[in-house]
C-alpha cells in the first residue's frame, strides 16, 4: 500500500532543512516513528525508531535482506514478495519486516540517537504525532526537562502540557513556511 507513496511538501521542507544546516551553525536530527523511507525520498538522512519496512531480517539469525520494492539495490539477499512464507538462507527462521511490532524494543543505536538528541537540543519539534505512545513519547520530556522549548505541529493538537508553541495546521501546510523562514535567518 506504500509503495507507490510520495513524499509531501513537509518532507522536503525538512529536507531543505538539514541540507541549509551543514552550511549554518544549526544541526538537525531528523527522528521519525513511520516505516516508509518518504524522508529519504525526499533527501533526509533519518533515525528510524520503529525501523524501515523496506528493510527485511531473519527473525531468528538476523540476517538482513533488502526487498526489490524500493531502491536499486540487489544481491544474493534481495528478495521478492509474494504469497508463501520467506525462510533465511542461512537458518530457514522466517523473514520479516525489520519494522519494530508492538510490543518489541526500539532499536539500540536508533533509541540512543533519539534520547542523546533530545537532551541536547534547544528546540524539539513534533510533527504530527498523538504524543500518546511511549517511549518515543517521552523524547519531549526529555528535552523540556533539558531546558528545550517544545513545538508541535499537528492539525489536532495534543493535550501535552509541556509544549511552548502550537502550530495547529498540517505538517505539509506549516512545514515549507517555517522552513521559509528559517534558512533565510
Amino acid at each position: 500500500m506504500v509503495a507507490d507513496k510520495k513524499p509531501n511538501p513537509a518532507h522536503f521542507a525538512l529536507a531543505q532543512w538539514q541540507y541549509h544546516t551543514q552550511s549554518s551553525n544549526q544541526s538537525l536530527t531528523l527522528i521519525t516513528q513511520n516505516v516508509d523511507d518518504l524522508h529519504e525520498q525526499a533527501g533526509s538522512t533519518v533515525t528510524h525508531l520503529h525501523g524501515n519496512l523496506w528493510h527485511n531480517r531473519c527473525s531468528q539469525c538476523e540476517t538482513v535482506y533488502q526487498s526489490q520494492s524500493r531502491g536499486s539495490y540487489h544481491s544474493e539477499d534481495t528478495i521478492n514478495f509474494d504469497d508463501t512464507l520467506m525462510t533465511c538462507r542461512h537458518c530457514d527462521g522466517y523473514i520479516r519486516p525489520d519494522i519494530v511490532w508492538f510490543g518489541e524494543a526500539l532499536p539500540v543505536q536508533a533509541w540512543q540517537t533519539a534520547e542523546d538528541t533530545a537532551a541536547n537540543c534547544e528546540v524539539f519539534i513534533s510533527i504530527g504525532t498523538s504524543s500518546l505512545v511511549y517511549p518515543a513519547a517521552g523524547l519531549a520530556q526529555l528535552a523540556k526537562q533539558n531546558g528545550a522549548k517544545i513545538i508541535e505541529i499537528n492539525p489536532n493538537p495534543t493535550p501535552n502540557t509541556i509544549v511552548d508553541i502550537i502550530l495547529a495546521e498540517k505538517a505539509g501546510v506549516i512545514m515549507p513556511l517555517l522552513i521559509q523562514k528559517i534558512t533565510a535567518l
